[in-house]
């Protein structure tokens, strides 16, 4: 599985292509930072690196078969979903929903 916490994209179409291929082999999970309210205005004051449209991001995810979670806790309880039941994330299109202690196929 590859695990990923990002920040900000240079070339945003070529990252998802390149998660796009990995994915055919490996389940990709992303936690995205600056996605809270919070998180948001925080980095609209500090950078506008941080605050991609999570809209779009979350409408990839969806397309191109990653995992994306908006905390910490997910991304934990998603990585070790993951390590324990690597062989049932072929019977899903690879796009899993993981929220508060439950991944389910989305």
């Amino acid at each position: 599985m590859v695990l990923l916490y990002l920040e900000s994209f240079a070339d945003l179409p070529h990252f998802f292509e390149l998660v796009s291929q990995v994915r055919q082999k490996k389940p990709v999970i992303i936690l995205k930072g600056g996605t809270s309210q919070r998180g948001q205005q925080a980095s609209l004051s500090h950078t506008a690196a941080l605050a991609t449209n999570q809209i779009l991001f979350a409408a990839a995810a969806h397309q191109i078969g990653f995992t994306l979670v908006d905390t910490l806790e997910d991304f934990l309880e998603a990585a070790f979903f993951f390590a324990q039941y690597s062989q049932s994330a072929g019977k899903c299109d690879g796009h899993y929903q993981c929220r508060r202690t439950s991944c389910e196929c989305d």
